[in-house]
């Protein structure tokens, strides 16, 4: 069995380079993206719910940052997206492109738990 990382949506040979080849790190930095990060689309609906946008702005960006960290280049676009919209004085499209980052956000943390979950298998397991 391979038990090399692989994440569809993520490019990890470019995340890989930015953690000098360290897969266990990369692999700790991901798992603690989900960990810390999971209501992260609910905090910015709050926020703007709120008419927080200085918060909604800081949760954009930690997510535009933390998705660029790790090659996850649509979450990033995504992100960067909605961090450029809340900026404006005028927000059109703001509720469309706050669902397709939360799509995205969603698809991306199943994706990062399930293979991470999934690469944790010992390639050694004996099946005696």
């Amino acid at each position: 069995m391979d038990n090399t990382l692989y994440i569809e949506g993520i490019d990890i040979k470019s995340a890989l380079g930015r953690v000098a080849g360290n897969e266990k790190l990369l692999r700790k930095l991901l798992g603690r993206f989900v960990e810390t990060q999971t209501d992260a689309v609910t905090r910015i609906k709050t926020a703007i719910a709120l008419n927080d946008l200085e918060t909604a702005i800081r949760e954009s960006h930690t997510i535009k940052g933390l998705a660029g960290n790790f090659g996850a280049n649509t979450l990033f676009h995504n992100a960067e997206t909605l961090e450029f919209l809340l900026r404006e004085p005028m927000r059109d499209h703001l509720d469309e492109v706050l669902l397709t980052l939360e799509i995205e956000f969603k698809q991306m943390m199943q994706k990062i738990t399930v293979s991470l979950a999934i690469t944790e298998v010992s390639p050694q397991t004996n099946l005696q």
